[in-house]
């Protein structure tokens, strides 16, 4: 009999629901932490009762029928908690912990949690864990002095969780994260081995990395370097991260995102013991491109989103946290450079963001060209100190609102601008401007401008270009780069070695 090719008769597209709720999922999700905790030794932290936060939501509380309260932390308690990492959302945030809330707890009215925080209840009651630990909630929001302690520890608070719980999938804490997952699928026919036509469901190919909601949020960026344990909830799927096991689907669905490269902290932030050297340089390159593809509204909160995880690795490697850069190798972090500086109708310059040398000051998208380290080079720039004009001195290694380097290094002024060695040199200035006419540096001419040595990157060699203030220091004004160059423009008679202060 010729059944002949099979008609395809739906060709609709159908969605394939998978619950993230469900008991198997909650027994998988209690499986694998178990497993995390008992088996994962040598590489995740197997601690799971730990020092609590100052305040957490008990969400087995007796004091209300919704069986939640805030818990104050008693002296040197200890316990086992969840974190949540969400997104806010747009403004208003009306169910925040004030501080009328903390002197009078019965004003608040548990049943009117925002949708994200209701489901992170609930997972935390699935996994058998009392407490949660939600910012909104657990810092007082109208509280200055309050928010700056608790910002400062909000990297220790997400590595001493049981498990992060991640709502990947939600912009606004509003929307909650434990709908099911719908995966759009057609009907593909074949002809079984009877004879008989049956569908193949396909889906989509499913995209190299999760792109969702809180991936884009700057202040996440930490909470999932820093968390040893993660409930991902994205919209395609409920992933496990972990050290141990950084990618592993949860449900019954395959695996719909492939493994992404895992950037990884030296395990001796989570005091698990090896024997790596910890060098700062390339992981902080690693982690300064993953947050500079992220998002924030306040330029002050650049700073404090990478707190917690400057303080671990300055902890760890006994190397120097200086606004945004790294003591051990600040020249060759020095070489960033703006990457969308081009504007139409942009201003010729806009005011002067402080300190100029440091990267997180600049609200723009940058990469940085790390140049050689070169002992035998005689024109290595050295740094001699600094000083940092800190936005509050509890804050050692939260916002900066200006600061200096002195530097011993080597510099050519742009005296001539047609007889420079640098006419053809590839400078990227630092501010917004209009059309690649502006990025001259021909344009950049008299005693007040000095270009700096920093290095080689191979072949070329990378500078900046300084321009001299009235009281004597000097403001960065963009990024050099001489392609290909044999000749070494900085070791020519016109060239100085001096001290110079970088503001």
């Amino acid at each position: 009999m010729n059944l002949g090719v099979p008609t395809l008769l739906d060709t609709a597209m159908h969605s394939l629901a998978t619950s993230v709720t469900s008991t198997n999922v909650i027994e998988n999700i209690r499986r694998q932490l178990k497993e995390c905790l008992e088996t994962h030794g040598s590489k995740c932290p197997s601690k799971f009762d730990v020092g609590l936060p100052p305040r957490v939501i008990d969400v087995n509380s007796d004091h209300n029928s919704q069986r939640l309260s805030i818990h104050k932390r008693v002296l040197r308690e200890r316990g086992q908690y969840a974190a949540l990492s969400y997104c806010w959302g747009d403004p208003p945030h009306p169910f925040v912990t004030t501080t009328d809330l903390v002197q009078d707890p019965s004003q608040r009215d548990w049943s009117q949690l925002p949708a994200t925080i209701q489901d992170a209840i609930r997972i935390t009651r699935a996994l058998g864990l009392r407490y949660l630990w939600i910012d909104s909630l657990c810092i007082i929001q109208d509280d200055e002095s309050d928010k700056m302690n608790q910002i400062q520890l909000m990297g220790m608070f997400y590595k001493n969780a049981a498990v992060t719980i991640a709502a990947a999938r939600s912009p606004d804490v509003k929307d909650g994260f434990l709908a099911d997952i719908q995966i759009p699928q057609i009907p593909l026919p074949f002809v079984g081995p009877n004879g008989e036509v049956r569908k193949l469901w396909i889906h989509m190919e499913p995209p190299e990395l999760p792109d969702e909601p809180l991936d884009r949020r700057g202040w996440t960026l930490q909470e999932s370097l820093l968390s040893p344990r993660i409930l991902y909830y994205g919209s395609k799927d409920l992933i496990w991260k972990c050290r141990g096991e950084p990618f592993h689907s949860l449900t019954t669905n395959h695996t719909f995102y492939r493994p992404p490269l895992h950037e990884r902290l030296p395990p001796a932030i989570f005091n698990i013991p090896s024997r790596d050297a910890i060098s700062t340089d390339g992981i902080w390159l690693r982690i300064q491109a993953a947050f500079l593809s992220r998002q924030f509204k306040l330029s002050q909160d650049r700073f404090f989103a990478l707190t917690g995880v400057a303080h671990e690795l300055q902890r760890v490697s006994g190397d120097v946290y200086i606004a945004g850069l790294w003591k051990s190798s600040i020249m060759r972090q020095l070489s960033w450079k703006r990457t969308d500086n081009i504007v139409p109708e942009a201003l010729a310059q806009q005011s002067l963001s402080l300190p100029s040398w440091s990267w997180l000051a600049h609200f723009r998208p940058l990469i940085t060209l790390s140049v050689d380290e070169d002992p035998l080079d005689k024109n290595h720039p050295q740094l001699l100190s600094w000083s940092l004009n800190l936005a509050d001195e509890s804050a050692p290694l939260g916002c900066v609102l200006g600061g200096h380097l002195r530097i011993i290094g080597t510099i050519l002024k742009s005296i001539d601008g047609h007889d420079t060695p640098f006419a053809e040199a590839d400078l990227t200035l630092d501010w917004d401007i209009p059309s690649e006419d502006e990025q001259d540096l021909r344009k950049f001419v008299g005693e007040e401008f000095v270009s700096l040595y920093l290095g080689r990157r191979g072949l070329d060699q990378v500078g900046l270009l300084l321009c001299c203030l009235a009281d004597g220091s000097f403001v960065r004004q963009g990024h050099l780069l001489l392609k290909d160059s044999a000749q070494d423009f900085w070791a020519g008679p016109l060239a100085q070695r001096m001290e110079i202060r970088l503001v």
